[in-house]
């Protein structure tokens, strides 16, 4: 498993950021049809570790990071 931006030329830039903007990753960790909730906690849990940061909230489009690392998982906010 892979994520888009680990081949992303944009990451150098985005790992210090306190949110990114990236609608190609945000479809990567929410895609609903193609997978069950497990998957979707592996691409997170994958996620977290490469960028070193816990998710905060993920939407469509955008991702926010926590201050500070914690004991709960981030909400998913899913714009139609």
């Amino acid at each position: 498993m892979k994520a888009l931006c680990e081949t992303c030329l944009k990451y150098p830039i985005c790992k210090p950021k306190k949110e990114i903007f990236c609608p190609d990753i945000c479809d990567w960790l929410l895609k609903d049809n193609c997978m069950g909730d497990e998957e979707r906690v592996k691409r997170i849990n994958h996620f977290e570790k490469f960028y070193g940061k816990e998710l905060s909230i993920i939407s469509r489009a955008i991702i926010k990071f926590k201050k500070q690392k914690d004991q709960f998982s981030c909400s998913i906010i899913k714009n139609y």
